[in-house]
């Protein structure tokens, strides 16, 4: 699964921001992050940046469920995307940091599907950040 800034995945599965881990996305192959658990109404901030030793093309969506996957990181019936949400979140193809907004999904656990496309190397790796934006 790579990466992951110390934070177990049975604290992302009970509330915990996510940090930053690293998820191999392999050329035309779909790869998810861990769920994090969410609060009803949270607006997230999303960071995003791939490394390769060649192109980069990787689409990036947000899936939400209600109960954790069986599988971290393959599809599962309970994660889709959510009404409202326009897919892909943001398609990348460079080696910059892109951060992104997370409107309020209603669901109770939200993930990153990360899917390589086109002439994406089979080196890429996103390093990929959620956090939930506080206010005063």
């Amino acid at each position: 699964m790579g990466r992951n800034s110390g934070i177990s995945l049975d604290r992302l599965a009970h509330g915990a921001d996510f940090g930053t881990m690293d998820i191999p996305v392999k050329s035309t192959g779909v790869a998810y992050s861990v769920p994090a658990k969410i609060g009803f109404g949270t607006s997230f901030a999303g960071r995003l940046k791939a490394t390769s030793d060649g192109s980069v093309a990787v689409t990036v969506d947000i899936e939400v469920g209600d109960e954790l996957p069986t599988n971290y990181n393959a599809a599962d019936d309970n994660f889709v995307s959510y009404e409202g949400y326009s897919t892909p979140l943001i398609d990348i193809a460079d080696e910059k940091e892109h951060k992104v907004s997370i409107s309020p999904p209603p669901s109770k656990y939200l993930r990153y599907k990360l899917t390589g496309t086109g002439s994406n190397h089979s080196s890429t790796t996103m390093t990929a950040g959620l956090n939930k934006i506080q206010t005063d």
